[in-house]
């Protein structure tokens, strides 16, 4: 099996041999172009998405209020907020589509912005479905983490409802459900219940009469 190249070691170097650096991306491997004093890597765009979301959970919080859903990251100044919940997610999912469009064209440089690269490269290498998942995905409830979401957080004012993780949001529709299927038999067995204590009443009208 032959061996691939997968460091380069100048510009020129990877220029002259680029479909040797793309090869020894796409076969996973780790690859390295370098630039004087800078070394720079190359890697497929869906593993690294894949790996950004693996690595890096959301926390993602969604709160109940004033009749409609409001969703978002702690610590990303966007958010998303709707009539229901599944578009308050879409909301904050165009929300971090145009943060992730500034970013790159003048707030990388931020020091208060710098630090959502990481964010920034996850959003741009995932398709909407993608996020959707990670923003839904399990994690440490904010009860449990100490983040308590606060009027700043979805910047505008109104009472807190509820706060829940948006995984265990998006579970509601199930849960009640299952509530209401519950309920249902419970009153399908009530009603049969009362319908055979009617019967033996009758029942025992007539023996004495």
């Amino acid at each position: 099996m032959m061996t691939l190249t997968r460091h380069f070691d100048s510009f020129t170097e990877a220029r002259n041999n680029l479909r040797s650096v793309l090869d020894a991306a796409a076969e996973g491997l780790v690859t390295t172009v370098d630039r004087k004093d800078e070394r720079f890597v190359v890697a497929p765009a869906d593993a690294c998405g894949e790996e950004l979301r693996r690595l890096l959970p959301s926390n993602a919080v969604v709160v109940a209020e004033g009749g409609g859903w409001a969703a978002l990251v702690p610590g990303v100044p966007v958010h998303g907020d709707a009539d229901n919940f599944a578009e308050a997610i879409d909301d904050l999912i165009a929300g971090l589509r145009e943060y992730a469009k500034d970013w790159n064209d003048r707030l990388h440089a931020a020091p208060n912005h710098a630090q959502h690269r990481s964010l920034i490269a996850l959003v741009e290498l995932s398709n909407d479905d993608q996020l959707c998942e990670w923003l839904l995905s399990p994690h440490t409830p904010p009860s449990v983490s100490g983040y308590a979401p606060t009027k700043a957080d979805i910047n505008r004012p109104g009472a807190i409802q509820v706060v829940l993780s948006a995984g265990e949001a998006a579970l509601l529709p199930l849960v009640a459900k299952a509530a209401a299927d519950l309920a249902t038999a419970e009153d399908d067995e009530s009603a049969s219940e009362t319908s055979k204590h009617r019967e033996a009443a009758v029942a025992s009208e007539a023996v004495y009469t």
